[in-house]
């Protein structure tokens, strides 16, 4: 009985570690973010974008903490991390973006927020008289 007590106790302080929460959404991971669905917006109103088309064709990002960047690994969309903060187990991220065939006055800033432990996201891309809202999910790059 002393040795089922003992290991109980044991069990029971060993527990806490195995539950703790995994930090992946704090910034010190690499992350691969899909796009799921969004909406496009303009002075008139928005509508639903379903197509990958709609959200100018981006289905996936990299959120590269090292290197202070965002980018599409089907290329064309790449953006600095101008800001980072967490507040409330969220990680939230800014930034210019920069198209690779971007027109000169082109330039959109975008906003990304990031929930932990969940992974969801939500990302807004505002350019002159237009905005982009996508809704996803996060995960660690291993």
């Amino acid at each position: 009985m002393k040795i089922r007590t003992t290991l109980l106790f044991a069990l029971l302080a060993i527990a806490p570690s195995a539950f703790a929460k995994d930090d992946h959404y704090d910034g010190s991971d690499p992350l691969l973010c899909t796009v799921m669905t969004g909406e496009i917006c303009d002075i008139h109103g928005c509508e639903r974008a379903d197509r990958q088309d709609d959200l100018g064709g981006v289905k996936h990002l990299v959120v590269d903490f090292k290197r202070d960047r965002i980018k599409s690994p089907q290329g064309g969309v790449s953006a600095a991390i101008g800001q980072q903060s967490q507040v409330d187990n969220r990680l939230f991220l800014q930034g210019l973006s920069e198209r690779e065939d971007a027109e000169e006055d082109d330039a959109r800033s975008w906003t990304m927020t990031i929930a932990d432990p969940t992974g969801t996201m939500t990302l807004t891309v505002a350019g002159e008289e237009m905005a982009l809202v996508m809704f996803g999910a996060c995960a660690p790059i291993e």
